[in-house]
Parts: C-alpha cells; structure tokens; sequence
C-alpha cells in the first residue's frame, strides 16, 4: 500500500509539470540589436519546465563570439564561446487571451579570454496576448559587471498570414549606463512545420534586423546596414 501511495503521488507531481524543448541553427545571432555572431554558424538549445501551479524554470544555450574588452576600450580579440541564460520565475493567466510572467535571470559565459568576466543578473517582466503579442521589460544593475545599470523594452508582434505562415514584426529599444540609447528592430517571416493532430514540430524564418545609435558602447556590432538573419529551428 504504501508503494501504490508512492507511485499514485510521483505520478500526479510528475503530470503536474509539462517541458518543452527546442534546438535552432541560424547564420548569424542577433540578440537585442547586437550581433553577436556575425556572418557565422549560431546553434542553440533550450528548454522551459513548467509546473500547472505557474512556476517555471528556462535554460537556453547559443554560440557567440565574445570580443576582448579591456574594460570597454576598442576590442582588439576575439573568441568563440557558449552563453548560457538560465531563468527561474512564476506566469499567471489573467484569462483566456492574457497572460504575465516574472523572471530572474543568470547569464553566463564561457570564453578564453582573461580582461573580461561579462557574466550578470537581471530580472524581467513579460506581457502576453496569446500568441501573437509579447511586450518585455528587463533590468540589470551591474550589466557585465561593469557596474552599469541597463534596461531594455521590447515588442514583438507574430501575426498569421496562412495557416502556417506568420509576418513577424518587433521593436526595441535599450538604455546601457551613460552610453547612447540603442534602438532595434525586425521585420521577417516564418513557416511552421507540423503534423495533424501534432502541434508543431520545425521552423524556419528570415529576419532583417536594423539597430542604430548615435553613440553606441565599443562592444557592441550593430545592424546598421541591416543584418539578414536565417534560423531553423526543431521542438520536441
């Protein structure tokens, strides 16, 4: 009897939770305006944990190439590294079409270059209308332990043109310490891949991203002429 207990209680804590994974590769990665690995092969991972009672945890993985700082001098290095983002945080359905979510965030790189440590923290704020509208806050008080604060906004906008084709459209717009505000966005399309009655399976989509500043951080690579990006991407 108290083995059935055991089991009958593992089973219900375990149909409590739902994850999602999902592996991309681009040929480029643009991330909030910056590119941060320009004209190169970018895989990425990720995955979402989530229990019915609104907590969840997010972990996500993608190569970049990491530029030497030297405290925020012109970078003369470079190297390829992974940057992880792992998040844990608590959403809420406000109802059938609106949702919020609350998150801190650890983001981590591994590089071989010894000036630099841009390893922080920041916490973020989301907004959903289903799934077509996203709004995003976030906030860093020591962005790359540079001891500047950093805040970015977002709008991102996914809407239907077929049954598996979307316009994809966004905005941004961040703010790094006393440096020059930066502004970003996208415009593209996507096809989704699926298998009925399966949800969808595979992605592709192209974006053309745009940033400017008027006095942009030594250590950023800005899409000022436009950055082309082409991602597939699988989910399981």
């Amino acid at each position: 009897m108290t083995y059935l207990t055991a089991f009958l209680l593992s089973t219900t804590l375990m149909n409590s939770f739902s994850l999602s994974t999902y592996t991309e590769l681009s040929n480029q990665y643009i991330y909030r305006g910056n590119n941060l690995n320009k004209n190169r092969l970018s895989p990425q991972i990720g995955f979402s944990l989530q229990h019915d009672s609104g907590w969840f945890i997010d972990a996500w993985l993608v190569q970049t190439e990491q530029r030497s700082l030297n405290i925020y001098s012109t970078a003369t290095e470079h190297d390829i590294d992974w940057v992880s983002d792992i998040s844990g945080g608590f959403q809420h359905q406000l109802s059938a079409e609106w949702r919020w979510a609350v998150s801190h965030a650890w983001i981590e790189s591994y590089h071989d270059l010894s000036d630099i440590n841009p390893d922080y923290q920041e916490w973020r704020g989301n907004l959903f209308y289903l799934n077509t509208v996203s709004l995003l806050l976030a906030y860093s008080d020591n962005y790359l332990q540079s001891s500047m604060a950093y805040w970015a906004g977002e709008f991102d906008f996914e809407y239907p043109l077929l049954p598996t084709w979307f316009g994809l459209i966004g905005y941004g717009h961040s703010d790094i310490g006393s440096a020059d505000s930066i502004q970003y966005g996208w415009l593209g399309i996507q096809h989704n891949f699926s298998v009925y009655p399966l949800t969808d399976f595979a992605s592709w989509k192209i974006r053309l991203h745009y940033s400017s500043s008027d006095n942009p951080p030594d250590y950023v690579d800005l899409c000022n002429r436009g950055c082309l990006e082409i991602s597939f991407a699988l989910y399981w």
